[in-house]
């Protein structure tokens, strides 16, 4: 369920190269230590209380990402708030980055951003600016997909700043 898990065996520093050779030994999912990195990944992201968006971050993380792209299409269906269907499509936007579907990555980082400035109104102040922002980074930001994190972060705030007074 993790893809490929690997162990290194007994690394040695190879002095006449200047590198080092680390064999490798694969693990089967019966493994004891393979069980417990997926039980950790599993209880970091999900915790107690499964949800779609939950199971979509661990499917993401494990390189499972056609279940991953099912979970975070479910977690859509139902948001609660606008937050919630920001984060849905920041979510798709990491799945279609990683499957190099760069159209629909596009699209939700689009979609994200016709949300957000359909709903400015809805954010009155900087306090839900800031949960938006630290939103965006949690959701996104990673080393792969920090420029559409970039793009979509200089557009909200463009966007806010010409059109939001606060008081």
């Amino acid at each position: 369920m993790l893809g490929t898990v690997f162990r290194i065996v007994s690394p040695k520093f190879n002095t006449q190269d200047n590198n080092w050779v680390l064999p490798l030994e694969i693990c089967s999912e019966d493994d004891r230590e393979y069980q417990q990195i997926f039980e950790h990944e599993k209880c970091e992201l999900v915790g107690e209380n499964p949800t779609y968006y939950n199971s979509a971050e661990l499917m993401y993380r494990v390189g499972d990402y056609d279940t991953s792209e099912k979970y975070f299409n479910e977690y859509l269906k139902m948001p609660t708030s606008t937050i919630d269907t920001i984060q849905g499509y920041a979510g798709l936007s990491k799945v279609y980055g990683r499957t190099k579907n760069e159209e629909f990555q596009m699209q939700c980082i689009n979609k994200s951003y016709e949300i957000i400035k359909a709903e400015h109104t809805a954010i009155e102040n900087s306090n839900e600016l800031d949960e938006l922002n630290k939103l965006l980074n949690d959701t996104l930001l990673n080393e792969d997909e920090s420029s559409d994190i970039q793009m979509i972060l200089t557009q909200v705030f463009k966007f806010f700043h010409s059109s939001i007074s606060f008081y």
